[in-house]
């Protein structure tokens, strides 16, 4: 996608802006298990790269924040690590095959956590806004681990679910695209 023109380029990465808003506000909505604004992030993380892909997280979080509540602004961070990983995992050939795109989507959710968290606790009490997130750090603490604990592995319930699902989806699309490319050309060349 590098050969094209700027307008090309410009209305894929506004594309998945939007797709990665859309997901997030069908979340909330429907009060989900998981975030689903990260599938543009990591499509364009696939197509071009690191830093465009962060652009495109980090737009995401600052427009919701604008429009929503201003503490989403500070999880920009956390949507632009997503992008610059997965975009470095891509360049390193991790996304290939099962085992690559399962091990970058346990690596991204991990760093998810380490980035949310604190932001949870500087901005919503601890809390990840999530009802289900919510629910896993309020069972948890219940049972009788810590809160600190607690608190990881509710954002985690939610991380994990959501960047599997993702980067997974996203892999799968592009092997259908790569595929159907490849039965075009074939069926050209005979």
């Amino acid at each position: 996608m590098k050969n094209n023109k700027w307008y090309v380029i410009s209305t894929f990465v506004l594309g998945c802006i939007v797709i990665n808003f859309a997901g997030r506000i069908l979340s909330d909505r429907l009060q989900l298990p998981l975030w689903l604004d990260s599938f543009g992030t990591v499509t364009a993380a696939y197509v071009l790269g690191p830093f465009c892909a962060a652009m495109v997280g980090m737009t995401v979080n600052l427009t919701y924040g604008i429009l929503y509540s201003w503490t989403n602004m500070f999880y920009a961070v956390v949507s632009a690590m997503v992008g610059i990983t997965t975009g470095i995992c891509v360049k390193k050939g991790f996304l290939k095959n099962l085992y690559g795109v399962l091990s970058t989507s346990f690596l991204v959710a991990v760093l998810s956590v380490t980035l949310s968290v604190p932001f949870n606790y500087l901005y919503c009490d601890g809390s990840t806004q999530n009802i289900w997130g919510d629910g896993v750090i309020e069972s948890m603490e219940k049972v009788g681990f810590n809160s600190f604990f607690s608190h990881c592995m509710g954002q985690f319930y939610l991380d994990f679910l959501d960047k599997v699902i993702t980067i997974v989806l996203v892999f799968s699309l592009i092997k259908l695209v790569q595929k159907k490319l490849y039965l075009k050309d074939s069926i050209l060349c005979s």
